[in-house]
């Protein structure tokens, strides 16, 4: 199997999650793209961040399918704002059954949020890890991730832009967004849900299946998410 991280910069997480994926996963091949200009060292690939963790997933894809599956490929969050070690173990045990993964299907986060509206999809994808099963199905991803990032600018519903606005910048600091409230920081984010969004639409679109990594482990998966969002909650109260 073959593993793709898409890290900013690098730094004591990505070592230690490197370290996590390796012992959690001990034949398996790790590539990584580093989107912080000049940053990339050794056998890392220098990423361009023209798309932030979008445009990397483009560049695993290409060195991935050279390689054989299963395939995952995450960006840095992994080892900040969710619970490594737990995903690990659900990834284990995913991964290291026979047969569990359909060709055809990209396994993911699933996220499902009501269908009201038309820009959001009902599920679509939390777009920090996805696993494909092999290289056909590599390939229809890399296709629809690369229609995502060169169709350019679309017109958003004013529903939508308000949904964004909201997440980004909530009244409440238990719900939304967490990151730094600086306007590029909030642009980019503001891009990246788009993107994400228009992915999952995308997909389904085109006649293809999205599937759950919490399908197989529901309630592993529930007690991970929980956490998950504990944490991310947690270090936004300290931070």
């Amino acid at each position: 199997m073959n593993w793709g991280l898409v890290t900013y910069g690098g730094g004591k997480n990505l070592v230690w999650g490197r370290e996590c994926i390796q012992k959690a996963f001990p034949n398996a091949a790790l590539w990584v793209v580093n989107n912080e200009p000049g940053k990339a060292q050794g056998a890392e690939l220098q990423g361009t961040n023209e798309y932030f963790e979008f445009s990397g997933y483009v560049q695993l894809l290409a060195a991935l399918k050279e390689g054989e599956g299963p395939f995952v490929i995450a960006n840095d969050t992994f080892f900040k704002t969710h619970q490594t070690q737990l995903w690990l173990g659900l990834l284990k045990r995913v991964l290291g059954a026979p047969h569990t993964l359909k060709t055809g299907v990209v396994y993911g986060d699933i996220r499902r949020d009501g269908d009201a509206l038309l820009e959001r999809p009902n599920p679509f994808w939390a777009s920090w890890i996805f696993v494909i099963p092999d290289v056909p199905t590599l390939l229809r991803f890399e296709g629809i991730l690369q229609q995502v990032l060169h169709e350019g600018e679309l017109p958003l519903s004013e529903d939508y832009e308000k949904f964004i606005d909201d997440w980004l910048q909530p009244k409440k600091r238990w719900g939304g967004w967490h990151g730094q409230i600086t306007a590029d920081a909030l642009q980019r984010k503001r891009r990246c849900i788009v993107m994400e969004h228009r992915l999952s639409l995308l997909w389904v679109k085109a006649g293809y299946e999205m599937g759950s990594l919490g399908a197989f482990h529901p309630r592993l998966y529930g007690m991970i998410r929980i956490l998950d969002r504990l944490k991310t909650r947690w270090q936004a109260w300290v931070g």
